[in-house]
């Protein structure tokens, strides 16, 4: 059985994809490939908290994680909840040189109001290490995200 690699809905537990075959669209052939499963499952990699967060956003607490990143083997991870942000496109903070994709990226993601409704944003992660977020409210802003670092892996 094979999936789409956007059709997947994110989990904690990195075996959801021990009997499956992934695919990532590949832009040279303009058609899907297998990708090693080892190429998305969570590593040993080391985490950075993020220390400034630009526009006004703060971590949401002691029971959400703080906002970090790693680099694992090719992907650039980014996960954290935050709160409390000015709304529009604003810069969080900026990835450090050997941690930048070579292409920028922009990616769907949720964020919620005072009354809990949920509701998308945007996160975009340029070649040049900025990390910007866009949201329309900002009760609360969910990041767990992966993206390539080079597109050599298909």
């Amino acid at each position: 059985m094979a999936i789409k690699a956007s059709s997947i809905t994110p989990k904690t537990d990195p075996t959801q994809f021990q009997n499956q075959t992934l695919l990532a669209w590949n832009p040279d052939t303009k058609s899907f490939d297998s990708i090693a499963k080892s190429a998305i499952a969570p590593g040993s990699a080391k985490w950075t908290k993020v220390t400034t967060i630009g526009g006004g956003w703060v971590n949401s607490g002691a029971d959400f994680p703080e906002l970090a990143y790693c680099l694992d083997g090719n992907f650039i991870r980014i996960a954290g909840t935050l709160k409390s942000g000015t709304l529009g496109a604003i810069v969080l903070f900026t990835l450090p040189p050997d941690c930048r994709p070579d292409v920028g990226w922009n990616m769907p993601i949720s964020c919620s109001d005072a009354s809990g409704a949920v509701k998308t944003a945007y996160l975009f992660v340029g070649k040049d290490g900025t990390v910007a977020l866009n949201a329309t409210d900002n009760a609360a802003v969910g990041l767990n995200v992966s993206i390539p670092k080079t597109r050599s892996f298909f």
